[in-house]
């Protein structure tokens, strides 16, 4: 009898198996399914795949562990999710660099949208906020829109934290704190604190955060002569010696032609004729 039972037992696994497959290869999840839209905002379109990992770790009727690739102009990035048989992914309506995954949980039927969020200067994908059946979960509340980094808020707060080079400071800072800062404090109007920002935050060994805002001030003011300089420092100490060279080379440029090449540190010169 007992005999009997395993058998049968064996033989409902081995039917739900084929049952998932045979759903699995209706829907397309089994050889992957593709969607392109500029996921990542940067004005390109990218490549979103998606495709079961393994059906091996998951006999029963659970959710399957799916790979999901994002394919942007310059790199790929692979992370692994849980989900239903019928994913939708598709562009947040709301947030731009955001893409949202939309799906019914194979186990327990629950309605499930996870958002993810580019991060430009860590560049990596982040799930910041998850949905289940209308409660609402965030994973990192400085990914948030209406977010307030800090509780006094203003500029001059984030020059003075960056000149102390406050470490804890320096660790929370992302992508998304700075297009907090950039949208509510435009550099426009805030051009020598940005600078300065990025002139500490270069100093404090925070490069990848100085070329973003310098980046971003060459943007809207490339004559700010200064910033070049900046930008290749910060270049430099990333090993980045093509793009700091670059930046020097326009630093010098700008120097002599405002009658300034005696004031041109030495540093930059042999940092230009160095290999």
């Amino acid at each position: 009898m007992e005999r009997i039972i395993k058998q049968n037992l064996n033989h409902m696994m081995v039917k739900k198996q084929k049952i998932i497959i045979l759903i699995l290869l209706m829907s397309g999840l089994l050889f992957g399914e593709e969607v392109k839209f500029d996921a990542d905002n940067d004005g390109f379109i990218d490549d979103i795949s998606y495709k079961i990992k393994s059906l091996q770790d998951y006999p029963l009727l659970t959710d399957p562990t799916i790979s999901i690739d994002i394919k942007t102009k310059y790199q790929t990035f692979i992370f692994d999710t849980y989900y239903s048989v019928y994913p939708d992914i598709s562009n947040c309506s709301d947030i731009k660099g955001c893409i949202k995954i939309s799906q019914i949980r194979g186990g327990t039927g629950l309605n499930l949208q996870e958002y993810y969020r580019f991060d430009k200067i860590r560049k990596h994908w982040f799930l910041y906020k998850s949905i289940e059946d209308g409660n609402i979960k965030y994973f990192n509340e400085s990914m948030r829109i209406d977010y307030t980094f800090f509780p006094k808020g203003d500029l001059d707060y984030f020059l003075k934290l960056s000149k102390k080079k406050d470490i804890k400071f320096l660790n929370s800072l992302n992508g998304f704190c700075y297009d907090y800062y950039l949208k509510n404090y435009p550099i426009n109007k805030n051009l020598t604190t940005y600078n300065n920002i990025a002139y500490y935050l270069q100093k404090a060994g925070a490069n990848e955060d100085a070329v973003y805002l310098l980046e971003e001030i060459l943007e809207k003011f490339p004559k700010r002569t200064v910033a070049y300089y900046n930008l290749g420092d910060a270049y430099w100490a990333l090993g980045d010696k093509k793009k700091a060279k670059e930046a020097y080379t326009t630093y010098i440029e700008q120097m002599c032609n405002a009658g300034k090449q005696k004031r041109i540190p030495k540093v930059v010169i042999d940092r230009i004729s160095s290999k």
